[in-house]
């Protein structure tokens, strides 16, 4: 008899035990699938990056003209940023060399060819100073000025 009583007690303890794991199984996918629901979501679309170096007619000298230049080039920027079509740009820093990296921009534009007229639009491209390459890139679509 004391065996019967054991092995009842046994399996009711292997019962007890078995819906203890369930449930806490069940528990554990609700929490996972709740905290799954609530990440949030990064859309992701193409940008294009343009790599700035220095071009042919750079020069390191301040004259009144690099001066006018760099003023138009910084104005350009900034009526890019302003129609949305600039998302990032910047200079780099400590850069020596002949071709050295000058700066950068990131378009969020329809297409490469948009991107590089916005480039060559740019005075310092356009006088030589700079000149650019040119990829494709995707990135945060909450990329912004």
């Amino acid at each position: 008899m004391f065996r019967l009583i054991s092995k009842v007690l046994l399996l009711f303890v292997l019962l007890l035990v078995s819906a203890c794991i369930e449930r806490i199984e069940r528990t554990a996918r609700t929490q996972a699938d709740t905290l799954t629901a609530a990440e949030p979501h990064y859309e992701m679309i193409t940008y294009y990056l343009v790599m700035l170096h220095r071009g042919p007619k750079w020069t390191a000298k301040i004259t009144p003209e690099t001066e006018e230049l760099q003023r138009q080039h910084l104005a350009h920027i900034n009526h890019m940023a302003e129609t949305g079509d600039l998302a990032l740009a910047g200079p780099f820093l400590e850069q020596t060399g002949v071709k050295a990296l000058a700066g950068l921009f990131i378009f969020k534009v329809e297409s490469i060819q948009a991107a590089k007229e916005l480039t060559e639009s740019d005075p310092a491209v356009k006088a030589g100073r700079l000149v650019y390459e040119i990829y494709p890139w995707m990135g945060p679509s909450t990329l912004s000025y």
